[in-house]
Order: structure tokens, then sequence, then C-alpha cells
């Protein structure tokens, strides 16, 4: 608890944090979402690649907003999807109802891995509402996304983003 005079952290605010899962409809604490990993485990090849990023600002916002609607609106929305997806892909209702959003990288965390600004064309396949389009475009000369459900390329074209559908 971070009230009556508790000393309350950024990390242990975030760890009471509960993310369902967009797919599944399962639910997560975000201790469950850490994942560890054992570099001695790698192959000699990949293991002088290999970069460890940490979470930041942009990674914890992502997952704050997970849980910042509220319960009556995630509780109406879980109840909109489940009757939309008698009729389409949760993917459609996703989009319908504004949800789903993935987070993968922030764009520091990408420029980390990627260079300043790689430049080129970006493509991102299954690009979903743009989320993860959106902080990735910074770093290149031009996007085309592509999406198969019609609610999620119209998200991405209110975004500005050369969409192609089908």
């Amino acid at each position: 608890d971070c009230g009556a005079g508790n000393r309350c952290t950024k990390s242990s605010a975030l760890e009471q944090l509960v993310v369902k899962c967009a797919h599944c409809s399962q639910n997560f604490s975000v201790a469950e979402l850490l994942h560890g990993f054992r570099e001695g485990l790698l192959p000699e090849s990949l293991a002088g690649r290999f970069v460890r990023l940490s979470r930041d600002d942009d990674t914890e916002l992502f997952l704050k907003s997970c849980r910042s609607s509220g319960l009556l609106r995630a509780l109406l929305k879980d109840a909109a999807a489940g009757l939309l997806t008698k009729r389409m892909s949760l993917t459609d209702a996703n989009g319908l109802l504004r949800r789903g959003s993935m987070f993968v990288l922030s764009t520091a965390q990408a420029r980390e891995l990627l260079g300043d600004r790689p430049g080129g064309v970006l493509l991102d396949v299954g690009a979903g509402d743009g989320n993860v389009t959106a902080r990735l475009a910074p770093l290149f000369d031009s996007v085309l996304a592509s999406e198969s459900s019609l609610s999620m390329a119209r998200s991405l074209r209110q975004r500005v983003f050369a969409t192609l559908t089908g």
C-alpha cells in the first residue's frame, strides 16, 4: 500500500498492476511479465551481439496505461469484445474497441539497437493499431504498414501511415 505514510516506489506501484492479455483474456501480474535471461546459454556466435535493454520511461508508461482506463470501462470493453467475436476476429473487435495496443520497444530502445537513425524504409507487417510502428517510425525515412484487419488498418491510416490491407 502506497498510502498512510508508507514509502511507495515507482517499481512497487508498477508491480501491483495486472495486465490482461488482449488475445486470451488471461490476467498477468507485471512480475510474471518480467523476463529473466541467462547470457551463458547463448551460443558464442550470438553472445557478442546480445544487448540487454532496461525498462525505460516509455515502457513504464505503456504498462501503466494498460490499467488506466478503469475497471468498469475495461469490463464493458471485455463484454463488448465477447459479443463482437461471435461475428468477427478478436483483432477486428479490438480495433473497433480501440484496445489491444502492443509495445515491443520504445524509440530510445530501438535507437540503441539500430543506431541513431538507420534510415531506409520501415515495413511493418501485421502492424495492428500502429503503436509499435509509431515508436519505430522516427528512425526511418518512410513507413509502409500492412494489416489484414480493416478496423486496425483504419487506426493506421488515422496515424497517417501508408497502409496496405488485404
